[in-house]
């Protein structure tokens, strides 16, 4: 990979959420590209082809793992498309295998744990 930042690619309607998230992940070395709503994502994800994609489920205009089967149907630029939820690990599971994502990380506000989470999917530290 070289010298390239990793790039994430955060979806996320609550603005705390999605600048707080960006943050985080700017401060562990990531590059990220940051959405407020579904409606761009398709096109982001074949324009930035990051190297994950971070989904809030709960979105009022088009709920995330919906979204995810969306992508995963028209296969568009391939990543690990990990949800991103305060909801309970069991119903994350369960959306996880419905949809088509990669995985989840539940919001716990807790800055190292996502970037711990994140490695994981990637596959080791930034």
């Amino acid at each position: 990979m070289g010298d390239r930042r990793r790039k994430i690619l955060v979806l996320d309607d609550s603005d705390i959420c999605r600048e707080m998230t960006q943050l985080v992940l700017e401060e562990h070395g990531y590059e990220v590209v940051a959405l407020d709503g579904p409606f761009n994502f398709s096109r982001v994800l074949n324009e930035e082809k990051p190297d994950l994609a971070l989904v809030d489920i709960g979105m009022p205009a088009l709920e995330g793992d919906k979204l995810v089967e969306i992508v995963r149907r028209h296969e568009l630029h391939r990543c690990p498309i990990v949800l991103f939820s305060d909801r309970s690990e069991q119903e994350l599971g369960a959306l996880v295998r419905s949809c088509g994502a990669t995985g989840f990380i539940r919001k716990t506000g807790d800055a190292e744990t996502l970037a711990q989470e994140l490695e994981r999917f990637l596959g080791g530290p930034c």
